[in-house]
């Protein structure tokens, strides 16, 4: 026979006794960018809303948080849901700025430590004054600022236009607000606003790859396989303006078995895309090819030099469009451009939004006919992962923003046609 518990006793408490509180415990660090204000929270979700792409920086500090995001500035994301996760995680961190044709995003930046506010003044001078567009103060205090401009399309390198100034494009972030300063523990200081940006100044470019094409040897390049066709000087020790040939084979290096055939095609249009081998002969970039083959190994296994060496032969002269032009590029520059059509208002994912301006552009290129578009060339244009394209247009068809008017094969991409809603 089981006994019936009985409910616990009150204790009586004896004159002048009392009991010690329970011991206040802190909130969960998860769920504090919803519970407590977070300023550096809140920038990131209002930068990820007008387009830009962010990552997290450890706090009070300038290098990418490693723990969150393990590929540094390529992890940089406007996934709200993502940006959230993050400083759930890390409340403090500060905030990355990704810069580039992605974000639409060119930032000059000004160190007077190295004389920038002088060479500043030096080449308004010369060139004309810079216009009126966002600055950002740094929190040392010294004067350093940060210029926020359009970007013009096309690739912008990272690199110096002078003494002091720094110019961040493709594959470049900066620190934005209100971020604190590792020397000062001061706050950036500044209002981002891409409808305030005003045009990159061309002379400032064009400083910028006078400043950085001074030719210097390759030295990935090995000239140690007998095997190798010989090249000429000016072939082997020469960078071109833009993008050398040690960054051309790191872009296009596979990332897992079964890719080969389509990255070496991506290491010839990376080629394509440096003036100085634009019409180079297959047989001029032998040496070239073989070094993208021996960092390729790892994932390309048992596969020959003289496969590889075969696939670029066949590559070579199809490459339409080098590495960061064609139609696709310049379609997704005119929808950055344009106003956003009405679809997109359902989205939260800005880059989900960008990808529904992106097929209106398309079907207004095309006219009446359907467009073609590939979920790889998708992803490599927003970098993003194959699957992650396929399922977002997907979703666009499931939404009825799309419709597929030709399946694509494993040969030839979808075609689609853009419903405009404003229509139905």
């Amino acid at each position: 026979m089981r006994r019936k518990k009985c409910p616990p006793r009150p204790v009586e408490l004896e004159a002048g006794e009392h009991r010690t509180p329970p011991k206040f415990r802190p909130p969960s660090p998860r769920g504090q960018a919803d519970s407590v204000p977070n300023p550096l929270f809140d920038a990131a979700i209002r930068y990820a809303e007008q387009g830009f792409r962010v990552l997290p920086l450890e706090p009070r500090a300038k290098k990418p948080a490693g723990r969150l995001v393990k590929n540094g500035v390529h992890g940089a994301t406007t996934d709200l849901r993502i940006i959230r996760t993050w400083w759930e995680r890390l409340p403090t961190a500060n905030v990355g700025i990704a810069c580039g044709v992605e974000s639409g995003l060119v930032v000059a930046d000004v160190d007077p430590r190295s004389g920038g506010l002088k060479t500043l003044r030096e080449l308004t001078q010369q060139h004309g004054p810079i216009p009126k567009t966002v600055t950002v103060k740094t929190g040392r205090g010294d004067g350093g600022q940060h210029l926020y401009f359009k970007h013009p399309g096309g690739r912008v390198k990272n690199g110096t236009v002078a003494d002091g100034i720094d110019v961040k494009g493709d594959g470049g972030y900066v620190v934005g607000p209100p971020s604190i300063h590792p020397d000062s523990g001061k706050p950036y200081v500044g209002d981002i606003n891409s409808a305030h940006f005003a045009d990159a100044p061309s002379w400032l470019l064009k400083e910028l790859h006078t400043h950085n094409d001074t030719p210097h040897p390759i030295a990935s390049v090995s000239l140690s396989h007998t095997h190798s066709a010989p090249l000429c000087h000016t072939t082997l020790c020469h960078t071109a303006p833009g993008l050398s040939v040690t960054q051309a084979i790191e872009a296009s290096i596979p990332t897992s078995i079964g890719n080969r055939n389509h990255r070496i095609f991506e290491f010839a249009r990376h080629l394509k895309a440096i003036p100085k081998y634009a019409d180079a002969s297959a047989d001029d970039l032998r040496l070239q090819v073989r070094t993208w083959h021996d960092r390729a190994l790892p994932f390309i296994g048992t596969k020959s030099f003289d496969e590889t060496w075969s696939d670029f032969v066949y590559a070579w002269p199809r490459v339409r469009y080098p590495k960061g032009k064609g139609p696709l590029v310049d379609c997704l520059s005119r929808a950055r451009a344009a106003p956003l059509p009405t679809a997109p208002s359902r989205y939260e994912d800005t880059s989900l939004r960008l990808l529904v301006a992106l097929c209106a552009e398309l079907q207004r290129s095309s006219g009446n006919n359907p467009f073609f578009l590939s979920c790889r060339s998708l992803g490599d244009l927003l970098r993003i992962d194959r699957m992650t394209a396929l399922r977002r247009l997907h979703l666009l068809v499931h939404d009825g923003i799309l419709v597929v008017a030709q399946p694509g094969t494993t040969k030839r991409a979808t075609r689609y046609h853009y419903i405009d809603r404003r229509t139905k």
